[in-house]
């Protein structure tokens, strides 16, 4: 079989056994891979500039120095979440004219190398380049402190060779290291590059890519700056793996509930996992727990033998709800979950409208021991060397708009008599309500008196029919009319 150059050394940073940093003997964990042997589809906004080489199998950015700003990226979004990580791939300059050079990394939403123009610019970024000294290769660090700090190597690239590019970020030390070699030998190409210091990085840096270079308009003024001056690089076999924790329990950062969400909670673990069992609270004005269903590792090793859950909607404290899971995998010791990272649980919420002033807020998802049994119940991975306490990262439940109950029209989350009182009201007095489509009991795409009668009639006459569709769920409208709701965008 044929490999590209480069692509058996990406793969070997698939959840392979490394000396992470801050942790020998820990893991890597991959969460973004790519060979480029096909289009990888990066976001861009100038295509011209920047996109897939079908012929090297590669990505090219092509920076110019004259141009306005914003401009100048392409990206793959990551999930990264602050801790160490270790990003490998190979980069060619096929040409660096004076002052210009192109910069690839980890960034925030900025997607900017300057944060003297962007303040909450943050980023890890590589920047091939050339100034008065000749051919530069520089390691950028824009930390949680705010400072850009940069090491550096010069005269010691040459365009249209192929290096291999290792960033290593140790969060327990607070350093980034960078190793460059020349990829077809392997010989290393200079010192390693090193930037401590920097407060630590943030949590956000989910865009891997180019990012813009330089500031803005061209600035023909500027002291060793030229306005015509341009740089073109590619990269290839990209890997970035983060440090597997000795034990975590993690939600995605932001899940919409729309008339349903499915929030997959993950569990990292260095040893096999027997069981594990944790509380969570959740906000009771945006949704409400329906179940806990097993996740997705179970698919190959068969379903857990013992699945307590726990989704009655316990109160905490005010608007806070809490639920709870505990899993022993087998009762006979005959299954595990091996180390690594898996999807152990899969919590369903619906949405809830029974809070008008606040149905337009969101809320987190946290993990706990939450306030349920007594006592109450451990956030715990069971291991063969015993109990471990993890790291927990709970993540934003937030309201989405496309739900509503029929027949429901004052919007509490449930049908009485005051619903046929609120739609006369509606009609009569011109009363406000949250959804206009909750009041067309009937779904004839008009609200009249007959909506009324319909809630009416449905509970106090025996066999009535019920308001129509999505009727008894929530649901959106499936026949499309002139109604609406209120929107929380």
């Amino acid at each position: 079989m044929f490999h590209k150059p480069g692509f058996l050394a990406s793969m070997s940073a698939l959840f392979v056994a490394l000396a992470v940093p801050g942790g020998a003997g820990a893991q890597w964990r991959t969460i973004y891979q790519e060979d480029f042997s096909s289009d990888p589809g990066w976001v861009t906004d100038q295509p011209a500039n920047y996109g897939w080489d079908s012929s090297l199998e590669a990505y090219r950015a092509t920076v110019l120095n004259a141009g306005q700003w914003p401009s100048r990226y392409a990206y793959s979004g990551v999930d990264y979440r602050g801790e160490s990580f270790r990003l490998e791939f190979d980069t060619m300059a096929v040409s660096l004219g004076w002052s210009a050079g192109y910069a690839f990394g980890l960034f925030n939403s900025d997607l900017s190398i300057f944060n003297n123009e962007r303040p909450s610019a943050r980023g890890v970024f590589v920047h091939p380049g050339r100034a008065d000294q000749g051919r530069a290769f520089e390691l950028h660090v824009i930390g949680q402190n705010g400072i850009a700090m940069y090491d550096q190597i010069w005269n010691l690239i040459s365009e249209g060779t192929w290096y291999r590019c290792v960033i290593e970020y140790d969060a327990t030390t607070d350093t980034v290291t960078c190793v460059l070699r020349e990829r077809e030998t392997g010989n290393q190409v200079g010192r390693t590059l090193v930037v401590s210091g920097f407060g630590g990085l943030p949590d956000d840096l989910d865009y891997l890519g180019f990012a813009r270079d330089p500031v803005g308009s061209c600035c023909p003024s500027c002291s060793g700056y030229s306005c015509s001056a341009s740089a073109t690089g590619y990269v290839d076999n990209v890997t970035l793996a983060v440090g597997l924790s000795r034990g975590a329990v993690r939600v995605s950062r932001v899940n919409v509930v729309d008339c349903r969400a499915s929030v997959r909670v993950h569990l990292e673990s260095l040893q096999p996992t027997r069981g594990f069992s944790f509380g969570f609270t959740y906000p009771e004005w945006v949704a409400r727990l329906v179940d806990i269903l097993p996740g997705g590792a179970f698919d190959e090793i068969g379903a857990p033998d013992l699945w307590e859950k726990n989704t009655a909607a316990t109160s905490c404290e005010s608007g806070v709800s809490a639920g709870s899971l505990g899993c022993v995998i087998s009762l006979r010791g005959s299954r595990e979950l091996p180390p690594g990272r898996h999807e152990v649980a899969v919590l369903v919420f619906e949405r809830q409208v029974s809070d008008r002033d606040k149905r337009c807020e969101s809320g987190r998802i946290e993990f706990r021991d939450a306030c349920v049994g007594d006592p109450p119940v451990s956030v715990v991975i069971v291991t063969p060397e015993g109990d471990v306490v993890p790291e927990t990262e709970g993540g934003d439940l937030v309201p989405g708009n496309s739900c509503f109950l029929r027949g429901d029209a004052d919007s509490n989350g449930r049908i009485t008599i005051g619903d046929a009182v609120k739609i006369i009201y509606y009609l009569f007095r011109e009363e406000s309500v949250l959804c206009e489509d909750a009041l067309d009991a009937d779904d004839s795409g008009e609200i009249t008196q007959t909506d009324a009668l319909v809630v009416v009639g449905y509970l106090f006459r025996a066999g009535w029919p019920p308001p129509a569709q999505p009727y008894p769920e929530l649901g959106g409208d499936p026949t499309p009319d002139g109604l609406s709701c209120e929107s929380c965008e």
